[in-house]
């Protein structure tokens, strides 16, 4: 996995994981651009919005998008660590 990549996913998880222990009301949506997948109810058959994938949809934050966010698993799952 990019080191820069990392380090970003790593940002964003330890934001995410405070304002879940703080119980915070946030909602937070994840779509990833530039992945292999495609898949948003903007994409179309013309080849708009192709290769933009929303992870999880607007809502408070959960436990399950931050074990998505774990910078070791995510390279595991995508075999070579680009989404």
């Amino acid at each position: 996995m990019n080191p820069n990549f990392r380090e970003a996913v790593e940002c964003v998880r330890l934001l995410l994981e405070k304002k879940f222990f703080a119980e915070s009301k946030d909602e937070v949506a994840l779509i990833l651009c530039g992945s292999d997948a495609t898949d948003n109810p903007l994409a179309d058959e013309e080849g708009s919005f192709q290769n933009i994938c929303l992870a999880f949809e607007l809502a408070p934050i959960s436990w399950k998008v931050l074990e998505f966010l774990d910078p070791d698993l995510l390279s595991l799952s995508t075999g070579d660590g680009t989404v």
